[in-house]
């Protein structure tokens, strides 16, 4: 048999079985344990289709390189899995085990984490600043938050961009929450829900296929929570859910983006004023309904135009026979690339992390979906994927743990802390330095709602008697 069509199928059932032990008892399945879904869709189900539309492994590695790949990928899970059990064995005697429950269904014992106005205002915030980024920057669709584009805005439009994007979870999760309680009772606070959704919706959708994917993990999450135990109903939407997704909404994002972008090439940044006139369902300025191409054919098309991260990894270990790893060089790349921009301006003059591993191996400089597994492989070889996890699941649990911690103050900002994980997860192929980001832009928000909060409880004489550090280590206590 194939090795790439085998090693595929092995992965995919070892995370239908891992899966499926978790969904049956929604109450233990932590944020670890959602690394396993987007591991099987991407180096699993991604790599199927590929072989069954074009009848070939990606790149048409050699059976050596293809078990080196899938080897660093089983590697990654097993470090993951070692994670949760000390997660769940060694931290759990602390009373601070990382149970993905432990944030939502306290949103759902104690209500709402916004009110009414609450969800307008925070709506509101998020569409008006895509709306002003795109009108004047033209940073809208996926493709569009190129490095020169986000390197030569003002660094505070940066930041305001960024706790849009944590909001718009915390909102998302917010919100399935209500409607699983049955909480938007009344025809207004509906109409809100709905028009709410919608907007997000949209948000996700100019965002790319795979945060698209991530919206609708989060709804059927917070669905299983409200449950308690699976049921076949939830399989069975997921599937249709699924066809939609793969033979209409990937397809028409692709078509819409290809337009936007074809008109941003001119250099015209107001695009989006003009959008709805660009004639996007138009045949002659739309080269896939031009070509009358399936649904499956654009798919295909555009997975082996950008690569694969299977086919990144595999171009790694190819490069790495004549070439040594770059013992860590990837990882601190990340770490200063976290950095704010205003604590280390020159940052901007480094090198993007995947251009970084590129230029280090002598590939192309384009496009890759780079993952966590890439990064460790590109640090320390086959025996990086392990590693990978090992970093990648404490940075998870320390920020689960913050989420837990400021959830009795802050509740949106939990919500949006752990909304904001699990759209990573899901997404997955990302930047690694946005799990580092994420972390320290929920940072940033929570000190900003402690402050409001303390000065609206105690003043700002009475609040400077004492520092920010002593009252903090004494609420927390």
């Amino acid at each position: 048999m194939n090795a790439g069509l085998l090693f595929s199928l092995l992965l995919i059932g070892l995370v239908c079985i891992k899966l499926y032990s978790k969904v049956i008892r929604p109450a233990s399945l932590t944020l670890l344990d959602l690394l396993y879904l987007p591991c099987g869709l991407v180096f699993g189900i991604q790599s199927l289709f590929i072989f069954f539309y074009f009848g070939r492994d990606i790149d048409y590695f050699s059976p050596a390189t293809l078990t080196k790949v899938y080897l660093a990928v089983f590697l990654f899970l097993i470090a993951i899995e070692i994670m949760s059990v000390a997660n769940s064995k060694v931290l759990s005697k602390y009373h601070t085990k990382l149970d993905l429950t432990r944030v939502t269904l306290k949103a759902f014992i104690k209500g709402p984490a916004l009110s009414n106005l609450g969800i307008i205002l925070v709506l509101g915030y998020c569409v008006a600043i895509r709306l002003y980024m795109g009108f004047n920057f033209g940073i809208f669709f996926s493709g569009t938050a190129t490095e020169e584009n986000i390197l030569g805005l003002p660094y505070y439009l940066v930041m305001l961009s960024q706790f849009g994007r944590l909001f718009e979870n915390g909102l998302v999760l917010c919100l399935f929450i209500l409607i699983s309680t049955n909480k938007p009772r009344g025809g207004r606070r509906k109409i809100l829900f709905g028009c709410a959704l919608v907007f997000l919706f949209i948000i996700n959708f100019s965002e790319g296929r795979r945060w698209l994917l991530a919206f609708f993990a989060q709804g059927y999450l917070v669905y299983l929570f409200s449950l308690g135990r699976f049921r076949f109903r939830i399989l069975v939407s997921a599937l249709i859910v699924g066809l939609i997704f793969i033979f209409i909404l990937i397809p028409g994002f692709l078509n819409i983006r290809d337009v936007y972008l074809g008109e941003l090439s001119t250099g015209d940044k107001n695009v989006l004023r003009q959008f709805p006139f660009l004639g996007i369902w138009d045949s002659e300025k739309n080269s896939i309904y031009s070509e009358q191409l399936s649904p499956l054919s654009v798919l295909a098309d555009n997975l082996v135009a950008r690569g694969t991260a299977t086919s990144f990894i595999g171009d790694i270990f190819e490069a790495q026979k004549v070439i040594p790893p770059m013992h860590g060089m990837a990882l601190q790349s990340v770490f200063k690339w976290a950095v704010p921009r205003s604590l280390s301006p020159r940052k901007t003059s480094l090198l993007p992390t995947e251009q970084l591993i590129q230029l280090h191996y002598g590939l192309p400089l384009r496009d890759q979906q780079i993952t966590w597994i890439a990064l460790g492989i590109a640090d320390y070889g086959i025996i990086g994927g392990f590693s990978a996890g090992i970093v990648i699941a404490a940075l998870i649990i320390l920020l689960g743990l913050f989420g837990i911690r400021v959830y009795r103050r802050t509740p949106f900002v939990a919500l949006s802390l752990i909304g904001t994980l699990i759209s990573f997860i899901i997404v997955f192929e990302e930047d690694p330095v946005v799990l580092l980001a994420i972390g320290r832009n929920s940072l940033a928000i929570w000190v900003i709602a402690y402050l409001i909060h303390l000065i609206r409880k105690e003043g700002v004489r009475t609040i400077m008697k004492r520092s920010f550090a002593q009252r903090t280590i004494s609420d927390w206590k």
